[in-house]
């Protein structure tokens, strides 16, 4: 079955709450059609900037996401894979950093030396180019992903939207778009999936805390409900790669538990021993930064896919 979801401010949230009430329930296999707001809440469109918005966040809100949607059967320990089918942004955005040491503000510190003020420019896409126009002289390519897909995390209290975790949550991976399909471990009943902060384009890291944030005309997901899979972190899987996400306040520590959940899915999946995966770790498995920006800094892992000669391995 196919569903449909709009902007409109009833079908939006500003936090992860297990309490939320869903907008809408789906089966396993049912797709949704998105169309979504920006981060902000639609709320600084041309003509608005951060000093005169339209005033659509709500009070204490982050990200707008759309949501939570009620996956019928989703039991804690389950897994829940969203296919994203296609993403299509529209056609304007906008970037945004101020001066501070707060995790969304970006990895500068505000120093007089790094950023003395709120810097905020729109960008606008070039349909039939794909490109956005930074300036005169540089066009960024079209990228567009969604920063966030999400289920509610076991929290009993609100959790802010802007930290990832092992629900998922505010990703930022560039890789999460179409064809991929992207793996969250479920924490409570229905799973209740979020999406949102919608992204024209990005650099891994993210370094100032923002892309080129858009809302979407177009987000196709279609999701499958999984028993046997079990897994404590997101993972996803591109046409060409197998991804491991981690995350954690030390880059360090995010690095080894991606690592560990690449040698442990070697070993449980190709049949390899311990150390011949940790060597084909460190000969075939690109280990790129996220993002830096978010409270907690994330890695993804990518395990190719064609050094297998025979028979690579799938998270599906």
């Amino acid at each position: 079955m196919i569903h449909h979801l709009g902007p409109e401010l009833p079908n939006l949230h500003g936090w992860f709450d297990k309490s939320l009430p869903p907008i809408l329930r789906v089966a396993s296999g049912d797709t949704i059609e998105y169309q979504t707001p920006d981060a902000g809440w639609n709320d600084m469109p041309p003509g608005h900037s951060p000093d005169n918005p339209l005033g659509r966040r709500p009070e204490g809100a982050g990200h707008a996401l759309i949501g939570p949607v009620w996956i019928d059967g989703a039991e804690p320990g389950d897994t829940l894979a969203v296919q994203i089918h296609e993403v299509v942004a529209r056609e304007w955005g906008w970037g945004i950093h101020r001066p501070g040491k707060s995790g969304i503000s970006g990895i500068l510190g505000g120093e007089s030396d790094d950023i003395d003020g709120v810097y905020f420019q729109h960008f606008f896409l070039d349909r039939e180019r794909n490109v956005w126009r930074f300036n005169e002289r540089i066009e960024i390519p079209s990228a567009p992903f969604m920063g966030i897909f999400a289920v509610a995390p076991p929290a009993q209290d609100r959790t802010e939207t802007f930290r990832p975790g092992p629900y998922g949550g505010n990703m930022d991976c560039k890789e999460l778009t179409a064809p991929a399909t992207i793996y969250l471990p479920v924490f409570v009943a229905g799973a209740l999936f979020s999406v949102g902060d919608g992204h024209g384009a990005q650099g891994d890291g993210e370094i100032d805390g923002a892309a080129i944030e858009t809302g979407m005309d177009r987000l196709v997901l279609e999701f499958s409900l999984h028993k046997a899979i079990r897994i404590s972190r997101p993972r996803a899987e591109t046409a060409t790669h197998l991804l491991f996400l981690a995350f954690d306040e030390d880059l360090d520590v995010a690095v080894l538990e991606a690592t560990r959940d690449v040698l442990r899915f070697l070993q449980e999946r190709a049949g390899l021993t311990r150390d011949e995966a940790y060597n084909l770790a460190s000969l075939a498995v690109d280990f790129r930064i996220t993002q830096v920006v978010d409270g907690l800094r994330g890695v993804h892992a990518m395990l190719p896919k064609a050094i297998f000669t025979t028979g690579a391995p799938t998270f599906a």
